[in-house]
């Protein structure tokens, strides 16, 4: 359905408010109503003349209703605003799960009784409640990408004229009789549901339908009878199921309309006789397991015009099989396994212009006719020769690919030929007489592998000045052909040459560069023993390939190129262009240069193997990286020993870049966007780096997490370089020099090692079974307590997004008469494997753990699309981000207010439903390392800054536990610590939480020596502590640090920006200046703060120490360091 954009757009409170304009042109047009999560309708005032005025004026024919609408605002809209003249309703963004069609049609109110379009699509619905009278203007219904689990059978009875229905995208299981009971439904699109099987009849009163679209489902069976049921159906598209055969017969019976079917991509294995129509004009049957087709399966007829069969299993072609479809125009039988060509065969008829049969088996190609064919491909097949004839037409063989093939020997070519391939061909003696003959032959490419040591000939009488594409890489082209060709006025645009014997004496660059014509687009000059080249004022090159030139020192190009490969060149030392997107200088001697990627490589960067003793642990290196790696798309630094350095890597790639395919996600302060992550690659380098993704505000981004690779380690004293780890040499040459005299002995205890060997193998077996069997036991105990906290989908009932970005969406539900938090993930997280890692590490962590100052997690499951989500406590307020950019004194006096009331009022019950999910009412036993703790009872705070001191302190209590438990956050921020009605905080967000193996206790807290084990590169920049930002190890000293500068943030109700504070005008790398600026020891200011206490500033700047040791223990702030004095 296409879906245009509105007139006029207005929110609704401007709607309510009599401040939605309008010029006279948009009337008649259409009108978008913006609703935000809290707007409510006013049952009273002005706001209902103020809609109804407006709709009276305007008469609008579409109303698109976006934002987060309600159903309250749905029917207020429509009960109070006149809508006779409505012709198509969007609702977007609808979070309740039932629809009623009623509040629409309601004729009291002036309902849209014309309505002729009614959009539902991507909406969270599970039930569309029936009307109370017809729909008689409804043409087109569009549900999809909803929860629906049964086609509204009913809805579509009271609507007699519905031409078009798209449910796809939703849960539909089955079609069944009666549940399309429309005689005029036209186009029916059912597609990527979960359907298994369509009953017998269930179509029956579709006689007009046209088009019908069940693709993406689970169908094991095609349907009987459907061409019985739908005489008139057009086109039917049954991809992407799992269907295996197609009963004979079945679409024969179709009345001569059926001109479309799509197959493709099922599990169809043979094709029976009269499987299909003759009147059809498009077959898709690509994607299947066809090994063998009957002759007349797909019948001779004059009215198939597209025919697809590749990727499937099919063996052997029979003798006239093309000319079965004589109007076929292009035939793709590639990625089969055809293993030979019937002798002779006619390769198509009048009609067929392209034939692929490429990535077959087939191993010669012996006397093929064709009549009309214009494109031939056969490449990478096994065929050694090729002997091609075709009739003398003027439209027969143009465009012939061998590529790819172990041919010795090409002859019989057709006249016709334009253009020739066979790159990777095996022809010694390769004679370009009998080609360059050839009258319209313009394009030759016979590059070959430097091995074959093909050698060109060309007879004194021919030229090759037809030609605009010549490649000959790695073929030999003696001296006289060599002098021919600059004696010959050719225009190129696509070149290639290269052999061990060519350099400036054979063919100087000047001469190379004539013959290139001035619209060149492609040179290759490739294992040569050229010193320089220098390349060519009159071309534009797009692409320049140099690679392989042992002895090349020196290469200058005239003009810019988009790609540029000096790879493998040991001796370069020196490159001028004035710019490349794409290089490739791999195993070269270029030293790091300014230009390297600020214009040379400005999008892909491949430099392996860098032999330039320049480069190190340098300036010069630094600034390379700072512009390679987070500014190209691809980077790849593998093979560089030089690169050892943690401190000059993570700085680099550790900032939290912000993911932006649709560029339509608003830019967060601080963070650069990519539309997708970027590809670095660093293997068999001293440093490794493993890319991570991350959520900010639920926008999804990705950093980067370094560390030592296998077989190195981080020598901290020497600037955090990964070194290698040796072995005792001395120990190896001890052994070495004894191991002479140890034979004899070995030879001696060897029957008695393997005696005692099989007693002990034996012994073994014995024990890894009753092993086995101690882990079958306790795998059944672990899966019975997971089952115990798996919340099934149908349980939830949605009440209205609180949030959502690319990570996922978090919904407001009802849950058991809970009121609870859902955390779905997106489908496109889902299938992370690290992100789903991070969920069930959250929903583990929460299993084992209650206190009052984290949030109480109750279960956990995955929705119908298998996207895992998980059942949380839900807290009114939200997070203490969001609290501390408001005011805090009237969120204080509110709070007053409420409960004042409350107790005027002698009713506990508002607090009911925190109380029910955990919150400090709880009358359950609050158990906190297994001993129940009284709680003290709710003190209101009597200013802002107690209530901050109060919120503060609830987050070292909450980090203690977590401390005390063995266990580091490691992404501790304000946005992920939510406020309560009662304004008590509580930590959320435990998808980084990683356990400190073999804690030691220290002042009260658990282990604070840094740990290797724990990943570097997880959190928040702007909260990170040095140690995690250089890549370093770290511990759960890390958490105090966030927590210093969440104390700032807290007391200052500002973003902690180091970099802004300390740099306002700077705009280069932020991870690099946040680096520089914590190892010079700046840490957020309370400068010009004389409302915040000494106390409370000293204390914020310990627990923002630079070294961990320094920091306090989250215990001994809860007990008693942070206090108000």
């Amino acid at each position: 359905m296409l879906h245009p954009t509105p007139n006029v757009t207005c929110s609704f409170q401007d709607v309510i408010s009599c401040n939605c304009d309008f010029s006279p042109s948009d009337a008649n047009g259409s009108l978008n109503v913006t609703v935000q999560v809290h707007d409510r309708p006013l049952l009273g005032g002005h706001g209902p003349p103020c809609l109804r005025n407006l709709t009276m004026s305007m008469k609008p024919t579409a109303l698109w209703l976006t934002g987060d609408p309600s159903d309250v605002v749905m029917q207020w809209m429509f009960s109070n605003g006149n809508w006779s003249s409505l012709k198509a309703f969007h609702l977007v963004g609808f979070m309740e799960s039932t629809f009623n069609v009623s509040s629409l049609i309601d004729p009291q109110h002036g309902g849209a009784l014309e309505l002729s379009v009614l959009d539902l699509h991507d909406n969270f619905l599970t039930t569309i409640l029936n009307p109370q009278q017809p729909l008689k203007s409804l043409q087109m219904l569009d549900a999809s990408n909803n929860y629906l689990t049964e086609i509204p059978a009913v809805l579509l009875m009271w609507a007699p004229g519905l031409m078009s229905l798209d449910l796809h995208g939703n849960l539909l299981t089955a079609v069944r009789g009666g549940d399309m009971p429309l005689k005029v439904l036209e186009c029916v699109n059912l597609s990527h549901n979960h359907i298994t099987a369509v009953q017998d009849g269930s179509l029956g009163f579709l006689v007009s339908l046209l088009e019908l679209d069940m693709s993406d489902n689970q169908l094991a069976a095609f349907p009987s009878g459907i061409c019985m049921q739908t005489p008139n159906l057009m086109k039917l598209d049954f991809s992407r199921n799992q269907i295996t055969s197609v009963p004979n017969g079945t679409l024969p019976t179709c009345e001569g309309r059926l001109s479309s079917v799509n197959l493709a991509r099922n599990a169809i294995t043979e094709l029976k006789p009269h499987t299909f129509p003759v009147w059809l004009h498009e077959l898709f049957l690509d994607h299947n397991a066809i090994t063998s087709m009957a002759t007349t399966a797909i019948q001779p007829n004059g009215n198939l015009y597209t025919l697809t069969l590749h990727h499937n299993n099919i063996t052997c072609l029979a003798r006239g099989f093309f000319v079965s479809f004589f109007k076929v125009t292009s035939l793709d039988l590639s990625f089969n396994a055809i293993t030979s060509l019937p002798a002779n065969a006619s390769l198509g008829g009048d009609y067929l212009l392209e034939l692929d049969l490429s990535h077959n088996k087939i191993t010669r190609v012996d006397g093929i006719i064709t009549y009309a064919l214009e494109t031939l491909d056969l490449s990478f097949n096994r065929i050694t020769r090729a002997r091609v004839w075709s009739l003398d037409s003027p439209r027969s063989l143009g465009s012939l690919d061998l590529s790819d093939n172990p041919i010795s020997s090409i002859t019989n070519l057709p006249p016709a030929l334009t253009a020739l391939y066979a790159r990777n061909h095996e022809i010694g003696l390769l004679d370009l007489s009998q080609l360059v003959s050839l009258p319209y032959l313009t394009t030759l490419d016979l590059d070959t592998h430097p091995g074959v040591g093909s050698v060109a000939t060309l007879d004194d009488h021919w030229d090759m000045s037809r030609l605009t594409t010549l490649r000959l890489a790695n073929v030999m082209v003696p001296q006289e052909l060599l002098d021919k060709m600059k004696n010959t006025s050719m225009q190129l645009t696509s070149l290639h040459l290269g052999w061990p014997g060519l350099d400036e004496h054979a063919l100087a660059n000047n001469a190379l560069c004539d013959l290139m014509a001035n619209e060149a687009h492609d040179l290759m000059v490739v294992n040569t023993t050229y010193t320089t080249l220098t390349l060519c004022h009159r071309a534009h090159l797009h692409t320049l390939s140099l690679q392989d030139n042992r002895q090349l020192t020196r290469v200058s190009v005239s003009h810019g190129a988009h790609q540029l490969n000096v790879s493998n060149c040991p001796q370069l030392h020196e490159l001028s262009v004035p710019s490349v997107n794409e290089i490739d200088f791999s195993n070269t001697s270029l030293p790091p240069t300014p230009e390297l990627c600020s214009t040379i490589g400005t999008d892909v960067v491949l430099a392996r193997n860098l032999r330039s003793p320049q480069f190190g642990d340098n300036n010069d290196t630094r600034l390379v990286l700072q512009r390679c790696l987070p500014g190209s798309s691809i980077a790849d630094f593998s093979d560089n020993l030089w690169l050892d350095s943690l401190a000059l890597v993570q700085p680099v790639v550790g900032r939290v870049v912000l993911i932006n395919a649709s560029g339509s996600a608003p830019s967060l302060t601080g963070f650069p966007t990519r539309a997708y992550p970027q590809l670095l690659t660093l293997h068999n380098t001293p440093v490794t780096c493993t890319i991570m993704l991350t959520t900010i505000d639920l926008n999804v981004g990705y950093t980067f997490s370094c560390e030592c690779a296998r077989g190195y380690k981080l020598q901290q004293q020497d600037n955090a370089k990964c070194v290698r780890e040796h072995p005792d040499f001395a120990m190896v040459a001890g052994v070495s020099a004894a191991g002479g005299a140890a034979f004899v002995l070995l030879v001696v205890l060897v029957s008695k090692c393997v005696l005692r060997a099989q007693l002990r193998r034996r012994q073994l077996l014995d024990e890894n079974e009753a092993q086995r069997r101690r882990l079958r036991r306790q795998q059944a105990e672990v899966e019975a307590l997971r089952g115990a906290w798996t919340i099934r989908f149908e349980e939830l009932r949605l009440e209205k997004r609180l949030a959502a970005g690319a990570y996922g969406v978090v919904y407001k539900a009802e849950w058991d008469t809970v009121t609870v938090a859902v955390k779905v993930l997106r489908e496109s997280m889902a299938m992370d494997e690290a992100t789903r890692r991070e969920v069930e590490a959250e929903a583990e962590f929460l299993q084992q753990t209650r206190h009052p100052h984290l949030v109480r997690f109750f279960g956990t499951g995955t929705d119908p699309s298998n996207n895992p989500f998980l059942v949380l406590e839900y807290v009114e307020l939200g997070s203490l981000k969001h609290i501390l950019q408001g005011d805090l004194e009237v969120l204080l006096r509110d709070h007053r207010t409420t409960r004042q009331h409350a107790v005027d009022d002698d009713d506990d019950d508002d607090d009911d439903d925190d109380a029910d999910v955990g919150d400090e009412g709880d009358m359950q036993p609050l158990l906190v390392n297994g001993q129940p703790v009284v709680q003290a009872p709710d003190l209101v705070p009597d200013t802002v800054w107690e209530l901050k001191v109060q919120l503060l302190r609830d987050v070292t209590s909450g980090m203690a536990f977590i401390h005390s438990k063995g266990h580091a956050h490691r992404d501790l921020k304000s946005a992920n610590v939510l406020v309560s009605q009662r304004l008590r905080a509580k930590i959320t967000d435990f998808g980084t939480i990683r356990h400190c193996l073999q804690p030691r206790v220290a002042d009260g807290g658990a282990d604070m020596s840094g740990r290797p084990d724990m990943t570097v590169g997880v959190g928040t920049p702007l909260y990170m502590a040095p140690e995690v930002l250089v890549g370093g190890a770290y511990d759960i000293g890390a958490d105090v640090f966030s927590f210093g500068v969440l104390m700032w943030e807290v007391a200052t109700q500002q973003q902690p920006d180091l970099v802004e504070q300390e740099r306002p005008s700077y705009r280069g790398p932020f991870m690099s200046a946040l680096v520089d600026l914590l190892h010079e020891g700046k840490r957020l200011s309370f400068q010009d703060r004389a409302d915040i206490p000494p106390w409370f500033q000293d204390l914020a700047l310990k627990c923002m120490a630079q070294n961990p040791r320094d920091r306090p223990t989250f215990d001994t702030l809860e007990n008693g360091r942070l206090i108000v004095r």
